[in-house]
């Protein structure tokens, strides 16, 4: 059975849901879970942010692929070790490996910007990285395209 989700914001949709859990058979057996929802920053957050990569490497001559990783490197990275106490710490023991083996600290310090992810942020995360994108750009004389719902919900800025 393929996996089905129900938001509940009204009586119709709720209704849907009995509907829908009534018409199941006996087995197999089916699970059924209850949870507070929460906005996926995903969808919106993250249309933003590629539209704005794509815009920036037009204006930048660069490849998605780079800015990305700069990006991480630059202002996501931060964000990380300020609120995750154990990639502060990572980030820390690189710096200080970086006094014995350059080499070697580079090359772990570009791995972990590698396996940084936006994705692991969360929505207030990820909005201060896409508010901090945003003046880096403007910094460098770029302005960045935004349709206005989608720009302040994703940089969570209210109205």
């Amino acid at each position: 059975m393929k996996s089905k989700t129900f938001i509940l914001r009204d009586e119709k949709v709720i209704a849907h849901l009995i509907a829908f859990i009534n018409a199941q058979p006996k087995e197999p057996v089916i699970e059924v879970v209850v949870r507070k929802y929460k906005k996926k920053r995903e969808i919106i957050q993250n249309s933003l942010y590629w539209r704005w990569i794509t815009h920036a490497c037009e204006e930048l001559g660069m490849l998605k692929e780079d800015l990305h990783f700069d990006l991480k490197r630059r202002l996501l990275c931060p964000i990380y070790m300020r609120d995750d106490p154990e990639y502060n710490e990572m980030i820390i023991m690189v710096k200080r490996l970086n006094h014995y083996q350059k080499e070697a600290a580079e090359l772990l310090g570009r791995k972990i910007v590698k396996l940084t992810s936006t994705t692991t942020a969360n929505v207030k995360q990820f909005a201060e990285y896409l508010r901090e994108f945003e003046r880096d750009m403007a910094g460098n004389g770029i302005v960045l395209p935004h349709k206005e719902d989608e720009y302040y919900d994703s940089l969570m800025i209210k109205r």
